[in-house]
């Protein structure tokens, strides 16, 4: 099938599920085309013309007509129910028809004002509630003044339970025909004259006397002034009347051309007459260009970012200087060449849109939602980019700026002085989209970190030759506060890397912090040993000093010049005479070293090597080494 459709009259055709990829379909009679599911990515409908079709459009009118009559009529049966109630309470009172009908009229004029000025104030208008509160108050002030018979009581109740039914027809009927009116402005006197004919209708019925057609024809005018204020309002876009427009265009476009479904990406409507389109949630708006569009307020929007008005009217007209769009939803949206000087965009969701060259200088971007904004070319001078949200897939390419913010209140300038040169701008914040910052704010362990950045280096390698990461910045921000900033490749998920990383880090830094608990431990285990042999030590000393050696010094030397040695027998009360003459008498016994002795010496030279490697502080070593040599002179 061609995909040239551009010049044709399509009127009631039917593409419904269609691959329409890149299609034409400028200047063409599209009215009552079925688009529902049709693919239309880079379709071209700029200078068509939607709608319904005339024969759709003449049952519309048919519509209209029968409904404002039943309306009419409706609410002439509503008045004369309230009037049946007026009527018998005035009779009580032997007050003549005349004088009936002016006060009613008057009960019925203020209490329609108050009763929807009540509820245009509390913001939950409905033609039900009027008629509904408007008879409730006309008859519980009668009941209430003129409580006095049982008989009066009782056909009050009648009488109200009999204007409620008919408010509620009214109400719904009346809710619709508004409504639709206002989507067929050019057809609001057909609407009224249909009301008329219902009014007159149940005017001359034989069900209403002369009496009733006198007061409810009074009391129906003061309603229809009433309607008319109401799609006053609905036409003005009143939030307060919102539900009744919103029914108003579903009816309205039934029949239009329908894009409920369609996939509309990059489609093009420039000057297109959208009127009575039908638009839906499923609708896929995605860089949809509605520039110059015509008529797209009495399009069926529901579920898609041209419902809001203000979002709508900056999407057809381009010009959003010094508007506000805080906070609004505005995904995809087709914004090329745009004035959005000064524009307040504050905590606004631009996901996906297009801002190619658009103009943001002064513009309050601060933490707007900029993942895969196209920002080519755009000017930034200016602008508040606090705490905005971009990725890679942030197009900034050609964008330029003399200066920006990156604090509100034009603080955090950057540059601090001067202006950028060319390319600089981009240049800064494309650099902040390669890196991926790690916060540590109980300082870092650099052996931990190293490990950790090597493994996933040597991982990213093997994955791919061409790509590497780095070390792009390690800044101290006091208090402990480490930020990291590392280069990673263009294409890298950051929140993976960022985990991964993490995960690392947090492993090898448990490693590690395992081995050195086990360094102390063997070291707290090595002091609680030379401890617990320092005491035996001690106590051997004690042992060993309760044996007592005398030593006498005799004049007469007697030198021997024999053998000196002795055997290792006891020797007791013995004169040992050595070479200088002096003579030792050792009136104990002495005996040759025992084992424990020798194993003492040996313990106290092996005592002595472990203080002196070991990483006690000089004053302790020197403590123990002096106790050692001190056990060493006392054996």
């Amino acid at each position: 099938m061609p995909k040239d459709f551009s010049h044709q009259d399509l009127r009631g055709r039917s593409f419904r599920n269609q691959d329409l990829t890149n299609a034409d379909f400028s200047y063409a009679d599209i009215r009552g085309v079925n688009f529902k599911g049709a693919i239309l990515k880079r379709a071209s409908f700029a200078h068509a013309k939607g709608g319904v079709t005339k024969k759709s459009f003449a049952v519309y009118l048919l519509m209209i007509l029968i409904l404002s009559a039943l309306t009419g009529f409706l609410m002439v049966l509503c008045n004369v129910g309230m009037a049946f109630i007026i009527e018998r309470v005035l009779e009580e009172f032997k007050v003549k028809i005349e004088v009936n009908i002016i006060i009613y009229t008057l009960l019925i004029s203020i209490a329609y004002v108050l009763t929807l000025a009540f509820f245009i104030r509390k913001g939950t208008y409905s033609l039900w509630n009027i008629n509904v509160l408007t008879a409730g108050i006309l008859v519980g002030v009668i009941v209430i003044v003129l409580a006095g018979t049982f008989a009066l009581a009782g056909i009050g109740v009648l009488a109200l339970a009999l204007a409620l039914g008919f408010g509620f027809a009214f109400a719904g009927v009346g809710a619709g025909v508004g409504a639709l009116g206002l989507a067929y402005a050019e057809i609001g006197c057909l609407a009224l004259a249909g009301a008329g004919i219902g009014v007159g209708l149940g005017i001359l019925s034989g069900a209403i006397d002369e009496a009733f057609a006198g007061v409810s024809g009074g009391a129906t005018t003061i309603q229809l002034i009433l309607s008319t204020y109401v799609a006053y309002r609905i036409n003005k876009e009143d939030e307060q009347f919102e539900t009744y427009r919103k029914f108003g265009l579903s009816l309205s476009s039934l029949f239009g051309t329908n894009f409920d479904g369609a996939d509309l990406t990059d489609a093009n409507f420039t000057n297109a007459n959208l009127k009575y389109c039908r638009f839906g949630k499923e609708t896929i708006i995605l860089r949809t260009c509605f520039k110059y569009t015509e008529n797209l307020k009495f399009a069926r929007l529901t579920g898609i970012i041209l419902e809001n008005k203000a979002v709508r009217e900056l999407l057809v007209t381009g010009n959003g200087k010094n508007q506000p769009f805080r906070e609004l939803n505005l995904k995809g949206a087709y914004l090329v060449g745009a004035d959005l000087s000064s524009a307040d965009f504050h905590e606004a969701d631009l996901i996906g849109a297009t801002l190619e060259n658009a103009d943001l200088r002064n513009a309050n971007l601060s933490r707007i939602q900029a993942l895969g904004v196209e920002f080519r070319g755009a000017d930034f001078t200016g602008a508040c980019l606090e705490s905005w949200n971009i990725d890679a897939t942030t197009q900034l390419d050609g964008a330029k700026a003399d200066y920006v913010y990156l604090l509100s209140d034009k603080q955090e300038r950057r540059p601090a002085s001067g202006n950028f040169g060319e390319g600089e701008f981009a240049k800064l914040f494309n650099e902040v989209l390669a890196t991926v910052d790690f916060i540590f704010r109980n300082g870092i362990d650099w052996q931990a970190f190293m490990v950790s950045f090597d493994n996933l280096r040597e991982k990213i390698r093997i994955e791919s030759d061409n790509d590497d990461i780095s070390i792009q910045s390690i800044t101290n921000k006091g208090d402990g506060v480490f930020v990291v900033k590392v280069n990673v490749p263009p294409h890298t998920d950051k929140p993976e890397f960022h985990s991964d990383f993490t995960k690392e880090y947090e492993s090898n830094l448990r490693l590690i912090e395992a081995k050195y608990h086990a360094q102390l431990e063997f070291k707290e285990k090595e002091i609680a040993i030379y401890r617990e042999k320092s005491i035996e030590f001690r106590e051997i000393i004690g042992t060993l000093a309760q044996k007592p050696v005398q030593i006498y010094n005799q004049p007469k030397a007697e030198v021997d010049m024999g053998d000196h040695s002795f055997s290792a027998g006891d020797v007791s009360n013995a004169v040992i005479t050595v070479g200088d003459g002096n003579t030792i008498t050792q009136n104990s016994t002495v005996s040759a070293p025992s084992p424990d002795e020798i194993k003492l010496k040996e313990l106290l030279a092996k005592l002595q090597q472990v203080i002196e490697k070991s990483e006690a502080a000089p004053e302790d070593k020197h403590d123990a080494l002096e106790e050692v040599k001190r056990t060493d002179c006392s054996g």
